[in-house]
């Protein structure tokens, strides 16, 4: 299987961090990343992306609008500040959620998460901790 990220983040500066990351990781085949969620939605509609990295907290269009609409089709990781939001988005149908500030240890443990269930087939969501 081969990863096909989209990023979305209203904030550059966690995209930026995101993309970053994302690059490094040796299972991301190919990474897109938006900071407006409209862009991403109708990008969303025709790319062959599998997974989707979304903020929770955006104009327009959040986070949890987008694992509503993209839940079943992709395997979405979503973040936040505010880790409150975790247990809401995880029962929507997300497959990871990363408090920000997230390391990279969170981030390729994510992916790592995601990559091994759609090989094998086995749907588990889980939280990732990052500094706490």
């Amino acid at each position: 299987m081969h990863i096909h990220l989209v990023i979305v983040d209203d904030s550059n500066i966690w995209l930026n961090i995101a993309e970053r990351l994302a690059r490094s990781n040796p299972l991301i085949a190919s990474v897109s990343k938006f900071n407006d969620p409209m862009d991403a939605w109708i990008y969303l509609q025709t790319s062959h992306a599998n997974v989707l990295m979304t903020d929770i907290e955006m104009p327009m269009l959040d986070g949890f609008s987008f694992v509503t609409m993209f839940g079943r089709k992709l395997h979405i990781i979503s973040s936040s500040t505010r880790e409150e939001f975790a247990n809401h988005i995880m029962k929507l149908g997300c497959s990871n959620f990363l408090s920000k500030p997230f390391s990279k240890e969170a981030f390729d443990t994510a992916i790592a998460d995601i990559y091994q269930r759609a090989s094998t087939g086995k749907a588990s969501r889980k939280v990732v901790k990052t500094f706490g």
